[in-house]
């Protein structure tokens, strides 16, 4: 049992806790505020106090007493310090690091809450983080600056040692268009074979024609492939139920081979909601799109991950909980690799409005394949050999590497060839089944 003492206990100390402890180490916990007598095997860290009998002390800054709501002037106050920004010279404290608040701040995405700057589609962008300026985006910082404090409690504790809860390789997938040309109704169509007329786009003109002809398979529709790779990694799908509209280009959700495909899929495999640009900003559409979901699949709607990473805080998490959503995945940057919250471990998301975690549960992903070829410009052998060296650090402090890819981002055609080569190479070589 880890025992932690100290003056005062506070919401963001217990959620800080719970995510240390339980989902990081996977060990028992107790805040206390004053010394009790304690098992033999307990292990007392003093958080901000001077305790002889304690196993290790631990810096304790006031951020993690604090309980109003993320405000510039603070969020400038602790960013003004080097990092880990909540930490003391060495002397006082065995652990100079204070690991919950650091914890807290992280993960709650505080700094989501006092930045006012995003990007076109409204997102956060990742060079607006401090993380990204501290050059720890790519690092799962929380979970290393854990497992640093487990090395200094096992300098004084003989046989502490509490495996990494390694949750392995997983790979989703965004739905957003089932099809390139084909189910997408005569209009549709024929707005496009113009505009390949206007462009002078023969080759694609006549794919269309082909592919409509049923002379040749539409290039999107590669879920067979896709399929295959579940031998060797979890697979998960978010589908798009939106209403068509300029960013929202998927099939009508009324059109029986998208319902079938999706009947196929969710009874194959974990399939969640892709809520459209429009739900992002509305509750009731968003209700609507989940519902037509479970209509389809026959199942309650538990997991969702924003179209386009439209992800707003708070307003994003509090209308998903309303309607019941229990599992969020959206939790990473469109533009870039990295560590949004700084873990790679799942966590219940903190809603400032009531100083207090909800219920909703919140999954970080690492990267997403547009974000690395289109946004970042980097090639794919390159992507992949730092992804093999952000799942090295993984192994050692757990979690999981999510990455997120498009059935449109499977095919030769439009320059994924190498891409698909790199990732169906990767996740064969860390197949989860490798490591257990």
């Amino acid at each position: 049992m880890i025992i932690i003492l100290t003056k005062r206990s506070s919401e963001r100390l217990l959620y800080a806790c719970e995510h240390i402890f339980k989902n990081v180490l996977g060990l028992p916990y107790s805040i206390v505020t004053e010394m009790v007598n304690t098992q033999p095997n307990n292990i007392v860290l003093a958080y901000g106090l001077n305790e002889p009998s304690a196993t290790v002390s631990i810096f304790q800054s006031s951020f993690i007493l604090q309980d109003s709501y993320p405000d510039t002037q603070n969020y400038q106050k602790i960013i003004e310090n080097d990092w880990p920004y909540f930490k003391v010279l060495p002397g006082e404290y065995d652990f100079v690091t204070d690991v919950f608040s650091l914890c807290f701040f992280s993960i709650s995405r505080y700094e989501e809450y006092v930045i006012a700057d995003k990007d076109n589609f409204g997102r956060f962008p990742s060079v607006k983080s401090v993380f990204f300026r501290d050059n720890v985006i790519k690092s799962p910082h929380v979970d290393t600056t854990i497992f640093d404090l487990v090395k200094v409690i096992q300098s004084k504790i003989n046989g502490f040692n509490p495996k990494p809860k390694l949750e392995g390789l997983k790979l989703s997938f965004d739905i957003d268009h089932s099809w390139k040309y084909a189910n997408k109704g005569f209009f549709r169509n024929a707005g496009g074979a113009l505009k390949d007329l206007y462009k002078l786009n023969f080759r694609d003109l006549l794919s269309r024609i082909k592919i409509l002809a049923g002379i040749k398979n539409d290039p999107y529709f590669n879920f067979e492939e896709i399929y295959i790779l579940e031998k060797w990694v979890p697979i998960h799908f978010f589908i798009l139920l939106g209403n068509y509209n300029k960013l929202d280009i998927n099939i009508d959700p009324k059109n029986k081979s998208f319902r079938k495909l999706v009947q196929t899929i969710s009874t194959n495999f974990p399939t969640g909601v892709h809520p459209s640009t429009k739900a992002s900003k509305d509750k009731n559409i968003l209700q609507t799109e989940i519902d037509r979901l479970a209509k389809i699949t026959g199942k309650k709607t538990k997991d969702s991950r924003q179209h386009f990473l439209m992800l707003n805080l708070p307003e994003t998490y509090q209308k998903l909980e309303e309607c019941g959503i229990e599992n969020d995945f959206t939790m990473g940057y469109a533009d870039a690799m990295g560590f949004r919250a700084g873990t790679a471990h799942s966590f219940n998301w903190f809603d400032f409005t009531k100083n207090k975690p909800s219920s909703l549960r919140i999954h970080p992903f690492f990267a997403m394949d547009v974000a690395m070829r289109h946004y970042q410009k980097i090639d794919a052998k390159t992507a992949f050999l730092e992804l093999n060296t952000i799942y090295e650090q993984i192994r050692i402090t757990g979690g999981s590497l999510e990455i997120i890819w498009h059935n449109s981002s499977f095919i030769d055609s439009e320059g994924w060839g190498k891409w698909k080569d790199e990732l169906q190479s990767f996740i064969q070589k860390n197949s989860i089944l490798r490591i257990i």
